[in-house]
């Protein structure tokens, strides 16, 4: 393995989903592999049809306020991945979803929430009007709400 993730669509190796993500094209698979990765801030998905899926039980730890995983283009795919919010901090929506037929599957998603804290951790939050958002076979704890919906 070169690097931790990998464009199996284009045959090239990243080291951080958010390289990967950012050149991607339409249709693209990337697979997130082994290990512990950091997102640090907003990772765009904007290219439809993207799907980012986990190989081998890969973390990725997200902290900080603001969202992590930002869905604005159809057909985007997030499946097989552990997200860990690993700090207490405000709001934190780790994944935004804002476009229609997004599926996000057999994911395990948590935080450090504790009934009564002020922090805001969502695991999903939607637009109103979407249509095909499919949410299956995920675990979510440890986080204020598991989605909301804005709008």
């Amino acid at each position: 393995m070169d690097a931790p993730v990998y464009n199996v669509t284009q045959d090239v190796y990243y080291l951080t989903i958010a390289e990967a993500v950012d050149a991607a094209v339409s249709g693209d698979t990337i697979n997130v592999n082994p290990g512990t990765h950091q997102v640090p801030s907003q990772v765009n998905f904007d290219v439809t049809n993207l799907t980012l899926t986990g190989i081998g039980d890969p973390v990725i730890q997200v902290s900080g306020t603001g969202e992590r995983f930002y869905i604005t283009a159809s057909g985007v795919t997030l499946q097989d991945l552990t997200i860990e919010k690993t700090d207490k901090t405000g709001v934190q929506n780790i994944i935004y979803i804002g476009a229609s037929n997004t599926t996000i599957q057999n994911n395990t998603i948590f935080g450090r929430f504790v009934i009564g804290d002020g922090e805001v951790s969502r695991a999903m939050v939607f637009t109103g009007g979407l249509t095909g958002v499919t949410i299956t076979g995920n675990t979510i704890y440890d986080l204020r709400q598991p989605g909301y919906i804005s709008g």
